[in-house]
């Protein structure tokens, strides 16, 4: 449209692709609204089916299997994901299909224009992937290492807030030492998640910068070429928003197989919750 105005083309060329913008908007709006309705009901459902699953699960167990440490870590785990967590699972292949079809159509224009500059634009987003990953990594093997703490601390906390314990409690004068406890119990898990965000924070910083520096570099050879009159005015603003596009899109893709990789490490725990009877009828 920017470029047809400044060509001065006649009315009814520009009015043509003001109608194929909006009709193209219009579709893209509905899609989307029916795409959100499928995914609630869907989900809906879904959280009831794993509850069911999970809960039948849990009765088929003996006595012996639910007292057991092992067993309360593994629920634990799964407890901190919920369905949630194994819907988003579900969902991220489907939301990375669309990031990777939106991201093909800005490509194109790229690679058409200046080849180049697509190494640019997927250095910083490749380098923070890496980075999440690992850091994604640790933190649920702190997560894992400390459930048991994190199950005492648990213990601590309801049976402080349950009535039934409550006139014990007060009697006995326990509420210090329960509070303490379970206070000493979460500062010191939290300190460990604090101290891994902390490093993931600065070196995702580092890559800010880098990112800052690539993107001004990117932007200024687009608009030095509709400086120079090498590219209309309406192919600049189409270049740098294909170029956003493509960052956004790349992003989302490689946040989505870092957040898939995460939750895959939860549903392990939970694919071996549900095999954990099955495994003791065959001994």
């Amino acid at each position: 449209i920017i470029n047809n105005l400044q060509l001065n083309s006649s009315l009814p060329n520009i009015l043509v692709c003001v109608a194929v913008y909006v009709i193209v908007i219009f579709v893209y709006n509905s899609i989307n609204l029916l795409i959100g309705y499928y995914r609630k009901k869907i989900s809906i459902n879904f959280d009831l089916y794993i509850n069911k699953l999970l809960l039948n699960q849990i009765s088929k167990l003996n006595l012996k299997d639910f007292e057991s440490s092992e067993t309360h870590d593994i629920l634990c785990l799964i407890k901190t994901q919920g369905t949630v967590g194994l819907l988003q699972f579900i969902e991220i292949p489907l939301n990375m299909f669309s990031a990777a079809i939106t991201l093909a159509s800005y490509f194109v224009v790229i690679l058409i224009y200046k080849p180049w500059l697509v190494a640019l634009i997927l250095f910083p987003s490749i380098l923070s992937f890496f980075i999440n990953k690992k850091m994604g990594m640790r933190e649920f093997l702190l997560i894992q290492s400390n459930t048991s703490s994190l199950r005492k601390a648990w213990y601590y906390k309801n049976i402080m807030m349950d009535y039934i314990c409550y006139k014990e409690i007060k009697l006995n004068n326990l509420y210090k030492y329960f509070i303490d406890v379970f206070c000493k119990l979460q500062s010191d898990f939290n300190c460990t998640i604090i101290n891994v965000n902390l490093k993931k924070s600065y070196l995702n910083f580092l890559v800010n910068i880098c990112e800052l520096f690539t993107d001004g570099l990117i932007f200024f050879a687009i608009v030095l070429d509709g400086f120079k009159k090498i590219i209309l005015t309406g192919t600049v603003f189409s270049n740098v928003q294909s170029c956003i596009q493509i960052k956004e899109q790349i992003d989302l893709i490689l946040n989505n197989i870092a957040e898939m990789n995460s939750r895959s490490l939860y549903i392990d725990q939970f694919i071996r919750f549900l095999s954990m009877q099955a495994y003791e009828q065959t001994d």
